[in-house]
């Protein structure tokens, strides 16, 4: 700190202007955290990231595809969010999972994972669009979770849910969610399940 205020030095602009983006959910995770610690420093960083976003699309895919040596099957997943601003500002985040999962789970793990980036951003309302009517229903509770698998997380989303006071979710054709899809298929078929 100096008498005219917090001086910004040009190697650490550089470095953040020059930061991969994050490939894994973990790395998304990660870049969350390190987000979160910033905002302490940086007055009214969360009213700056506000308008961010109004609406989200996900998608989720896996696939089990048998590896080389030996025949044993490798599953695959990704996942795929589009993050829309008011000002129809796009961002894209194309992300691989590290671990296996069926496509039910792999739907929910891009919906934590949006859901984690809104409310790390303090987003105050959002409307969902997802292509998956089994997601959808069983968040709105028109359907009862019976999977022991999808029941964590269910809860997860319900929790993340309580922390945005204006959230909505809609069904879409594939059609409409078609660009998520195809982040989410490409993060797939690009993972390495080693």
């Amino acid at each position: 700190m100096r008498r005219r205020g917090i001086d910004i030095a040009p190697s650490k602009i550089k470095a953040i202007t020059e930061m991969p983006p994050p490939k894994t959910l973990k790395q998304l995770r990660s870049f969350q955290g390190r987000l979160a610690y910033i905002r302490r420093f940086i007055a009214n960083l969360s009213g700056r990231c506000k308008p961010f976003s109004k609406l989200m699309y996900f998608d989720g895919a896996s696939s089990i595809q048998p590896a080389v040596r030996p025949k044993i099957p490798q599953v695959r997943a990704g996942i795929g969010l589009i993050f829309i601003s008011p000002e129809g500002g796009i961002l894209r985040y194309s992300l691989s999972l590290l671990k296996s999962c069926t496509n039910n789970e792999a739907e929910y793990e891009a919906l934590i994972a949006g859901l984690e980036l809104a409310v790390n951003m303090e987003i105050q309302s959002l409307h969902i669009y997802d292509d998956s009517q089994l997601i959808i229903n069983q968040v709105e509770g028109s359907f009862k979770t019976y999977k022991q698998g999808l029941l964590q997380y269910h809860q997860i989303v319900i929790e993340l849910f309580e922390q945005i006071p204006d959230v909505k979710m809609e069904k879409v054709s594939r059609s409409v969610n078609g660009k998520t899809y195809s982040l989410a298929k490409l993060e797939k078929e690009l993972a390495d399940p080693d």
